[in-house]
């Protein structure tokens, strides 16, 4: 694979993360990221007539190949090493304390409240963020932040694909010489941006703090529009989307051209509840290792530990470099956030790692299908091949064919009464034993 001059093989073998790094930093700009929306996704489509086949893309691209082992091995003496999330120095939880910016995020506020403060430190002049596009409601594009006004755009969750690293191509021009940014993204578009780093000497000085959210996996654009099928919205009359909001878990707003307003909780079984969490996933995002994001100085997702009490919301936060610790430490000193530590397997438990972050049997039967895998180093955790696997390869199988939403509808309803059906049966036999030992119990007195 390394001998490709560029990365449409990635394309061909669906490895490609969507990060958009090849498009932000090919010299020729010959690539650009367009949306295929059959598949719900954003894909590099190469202008043959420009390429030169100098295979910089391919050398920046993560899709498919990740020197986790050479990352870890630069970090070790700065931070400690863990399995199933990576290098890090510290594990919080963690808020902001101004309460407008808590409420409007969606994790208790902390990226933008650290954003924030690098700002009115001055240790940044400006950060690469994402909003949602205002010509196509359903879009996510990136753009630079000049301050704490123009962060307002980039607030809450957006459930939907980004190619955020073809602004690298803006961060790589005379504009941003002697430029500090700080840049929020998910695992992959970090990983690409370090990838790009280690070639451009310019990224690496002028980006100079990185944060990643969490990521389970991004949904397909094609999520979103089941969504609005399911509620009866047409494109045209949609205005804005708000993916999260009010509180934890919090709901989905729709807002309709008309003012009309149509919302959606979190957990509602054709959003998060089964549909996004089960369905229209693309296939690089299910062959992911890295949910938490690594390779960047703080990583920041949903805390769920106090979720049913704590409607407010609240982060977990993961430091992954001296920087990073110094700068959580600093923020709280001055009271821009509230923070308690949290244990390694108080983290593991509060994402799921052991499960989310299980990959090798997906792999290995992803192989079998006879399909091309990401090539990651020896440090992934072998396990067996469970044949239960199959049945999320299906799904993926499924949502990557452009099958009507009446029939999606169908096979999500299906899947989600299961679902349910086995919930209740677990309970009930769970029930039963807890039944059946207080007998024993009794009994032994």
């Amino acid at each position: 694979m390394m001998n490709e001059k560029n990365i449409n093989f990635v394309v061909e073998n669906n490895l490609c993360t969507m990060c958009g790094t090849c498009a932000g930093i090919c010299p020729e700009n010959a690539i650009d990221m367009v949306m295929n929306y059959s598949k719900g996704v954003y894909l590099p489509v190469i202008d043959e007539s420009l390429c030169n086949e100098c295979g910089l893309c391919v050398q920046c691209c993560p899709g498919f190949k990740v020197d986790i082992n050479k990352y870890r091995n630069r970090k070790k003496d700065e931070v400690r090493i863990n399995q199933l999330f990576g290098a890090y120095s510290s594990i919080f939880r963690a808020y902001s304390r101004n309460n407008n910016i808590r409420k409007r995020g969606a994790s208790g506020g902390m990226i933008t409240s650290i954003l924030s403060y690098l700002f009115s430190e001055e240790l940044i002049d400006a950060a690469i963020v994402t909003k949602m596009d205002q010509n196509d409601p359903i879009d996510v594009v990136p753009y630079i932040a000049y301050n704490d006004k123009d962060l307002l755009l980039s607030q809450k969750s957006k459930y939907a694909p980004t190619a955020l690293n073809t602004i690298l191509r803006k961060c790589l021009s005379d504009e941003f010489e002697g430029k500090r940014l700080a840049y929020v993204g998910l695992p992959c578009h970090i990983e690409g941006l370090n990838l790009a780093q280690h070639l451009y000497s310019k990224l690496a000085k002028r980006i100079v703090v990185t944060l990643s959210l969490f990521c389970h996996h991004m949904p397909s654009r094609r999520a979103t529009e089941f969504l609005m099928y399911k509620n009866n919205i047409q494109f045209e009359n949609l205005k804005h989307i708000d993916y999260r909001g009010n509180g934890k878990p919090g709901r989905l707003r729709f807002l309709l051209k008309d003012n009309r307003e149509i919302f959606v909780h979190h957990l509602h079984w054709t959003y998060w509840g089964c549909a996004f969490l089960n369905f229209f996933i693309p296939v690089r995002c299910w062959l992911c290792y890295d949910k938490t994001g690594e390779m960047a100085d703080f990583s920041v997702g949903d805390n769920w530990q106090k979720y049913k009490i704590d409607m407010e919301g609240a982060a977990t936060v993961i430091t992954r470099s001296r920087q990073a610790i110094e700068l959580l430490q600093n923020m709280s000193q001055k009271g821009y956030i509230e923070k308690s530590d949290m244990s390694v397997e108080e983290l593991i438990r509060d994402q799921d790692l052991r499960n989310v972050n299980n990959i090798s049997p997906r792999l290995d039967l992803w192989k079998l299908l006879g399909r091309k895998v990401p090539l990651y180093d020896n440090l992934i955790l072998k396990r067996k091949i469970h044949f239960k696997e199959l049945i999320p390869a299906s799904r993926i199988m499924i949502c990557n064919f452009h099958i009507s939403f009446p029939i999606i509808d169908i096979i999500i309803k299906i899947f989600y009464t299961q679902l349910i059906v086995f919930k209740k049966i677990k309970h009930l036999i769970n029930k039963v034993i807890r039944k059946i030992k207080s007998i024993f119990k009794e009994i032994k007195k």
